[in-house]
């Protein structure tokens, strides 16, 4: 579910825009991704490229995998975008927000020990 809410909603929302992009150029496009997205891959056992990692058997997800996971189809997105859509006047950039500090997830985690070392909004 993390890949259809973090990733497929960004997706959709350009893919009905895009007329109204190529229209207003210049214009740009800011994807919020994460950092996290280094923390994973979409290739199965043997190095190949699987999309069916996205939608992980019960027994097989981990909601931080795949949380990371959409964020690199994030990036991807929007490196993808912005090499089709540069010609026609429009940038696509991806970003990653920092460390949301106050937040549950911050607070009652690892990431607590990395505060010293990271920088946040």
């Amino acid at each position: 579910m993390a890949w259809q809410i973090c990733h497929q909603g960004h997706f959709l929302l350009v893919q009905c825009l895009q007329e109204v992009l190529r229209c207003s150029a210049p214009a740009r496009v800011v994807v919020v991704s994460s950092e996290s997205h280094r923390f994973t891959d979409l290739l199965d056992q043997c190095g190949k490229m699987d999309l069916a990692v996205l939608s992980p058997p019960q027994k097989d997800y981990w909601s931080m995998l795949a949380y990371n996971r959409a964020k690199l189809c994030n990036l991807l997105f929007s490196n993808e975008l912005h090499r089709r859509l540069a010609p026609h006047g429009v940038t696509a950039n991806a970003v990653h927000p920092g460390n949301m500090m106050y937040t549950a997830m911050y607070r009652t985690s690892f990431f607590t020990l990395a505060c010293p070392f990271t920088k946040s909004m």
